[in-house]
């Protein structure tokens, strides 16, 4: 079995460029070091410094934009993306998750019918931004069926979201929050883009004691048009849940990355260990 070990950068890469890039994000980690890495967790300090390392040196953009709407390395590709999810996994849960959620925001995009939206995500990869998926809600969990999140028509052919949602991984600094709801008049289900950052996306709290942000959040009023939305009715649903199978695929690879590091950590703590001595 092999195991990742960040001294050779031994995964079997598909191409040189690949492997250059993922030398880039162990280096980033070395040199952040273990201490500084543990310092940021026990902080509760959201992972600003990585998120700035990954826009300068295209990491998201390159991993996950689709072929075509970006350049020429880009591409989604499932088996860099694992190998990418049991690098941070190594490194440490927060930059896993940061990558996991945007993946998970990603998805209903780009599964969309919106190219506009497609081409504008691609930019804002580039731009270095993060990205969240709205889905769950405090009252509701799981059951998707009953979600409350309403996008009304209003006169001249726009929409109002209003609703809530909770437990939303990057809510706080998402540059799109592929938000999952229904249409008002309608009850067919719809996917639209919101913005962290506008006056009417009301970010409450991070729910978690971490550096991980799992925002509650809520909608006043948030101004949609037809350029917010990913896709409506049947397909809506249907993207819903291909997103969550594509991206429940990642837990594994961030997992092992994390207990791999544990496995290290406990053998150097075995073997430097005197008992009645």
């Amino acid at each position: 079995m092999l195991l990742f070990n960040p001294l050779k950068n031994n995964p079997d890469y598909a191409d040189p460029k690949t492997r250059e890039l993922m030398q880039k994000v162990i280096d980033f980690f070395e040199a952040k070091g273990l201490k500084k890495i543990k310092a940021d967790w026990h902080g509760k300090v959201w992972n600003h410094d990585f998120v700035d390392f990954m826009r300068d040196n295209q990491v998201f953009a390159t991993l996950m934009t689709p072929a075509g709407y970006g350049d020429e390395n880009s591409c989604w590709d499932t088996w860099r993306n694992a190998i990418f999810a049991e690098i941070v996994g190594f490194y440490g849960i927060t930059y896993w998750y940061t990558f996991q959620v945007s993946m998970l925001g990603l998805v209903p995009v780009f599964t969309g019918s919106n190219e506009a939206l497609k081409h504008k995500t691609a930019q804002l990869l580039k731009d270095g931004e993060v990205f969240a998926f709205g889905l769950s809600e405090k009252e509701h969990g799981a059951d998707i069926y009953s979600s409350e999140m309403a996008l009304t028509p209003q006169a001249g052919g726009t929409y109002l979201g209003n609703g809530r949602k909770y437990y939303i991984g990057n809510g706080n600094e998402a540059a799109i929050t592929s938000m999952f709801g229904k249409m008002a008049d309608t009850g067919d289900y719809v996917f639209f883009a919101t913005n962290s950052k506008h006056a009417a996306y009301d970010c409450i709290r991070n729910t978690v004691n971490a550096p991980n942000y799992v925002a509650e959040l809520a909608l006043h009023d948030y101004p949609v048009t037809d350029a917010d939305i990913m896709e409506r009715g049947p397909k809506a649903w249907d993207n819903m849940l291909n997103t969550i199978n594509v991206c429940k695929f990642n837990l594994g690879f961030g997992s092992l990355g994390l207990a791999t590091h544990a496995f290290y950590e406990a053998l150097d703590h075995a073997a430097g260990r005197e008992l009645y001595g």
